[in-house]
């Protein structure tokens, strides 16, 4: 029994078929296990950024309060040297 080219060709495509089959398989197999672990990390990475928004958060309020503050005490130290300038420009012209 003799084969002929075309035959022993077909036959060789059914080998690289099932062959690619396989292997495509295989690597569909270890892509959902990657994802798998690729949803893991960004769950985890996503309860983190939550938790550092809440410390943002007390970082914003913090500088905004303590903003409020550097804004009164600067107000009232130019408010009294201010009152000082006009002081001694009175004292002067009343010389």
């Amino acid at each position: 029994m003799m084969m002929d080219v075309s035959d022993f060709l077909t036959i060789l495509l059914y080998i690289f078929g099932c062959v690619l089959l396989v292997s495509l398989t295989v690597f569909t197999i270890k892509l959902m296990g990657t994802l798998k672990k690729v949803d893991s990390l960004l769950d985890d990475l996503s309860t983190k950024s939550e938790q550092l928004n809440g410390v943002f958060d007390i970082v914003d309020r913090s500088s905004g309060v303590v903003n409020s503050v550097v804004n009164g005490v600067s107000e009232k130290v130019s408010g009294v040297v201010s009152h000082i300038i006009k002081k001694k420009k009175g004292m002067d012209e009343d010389e």
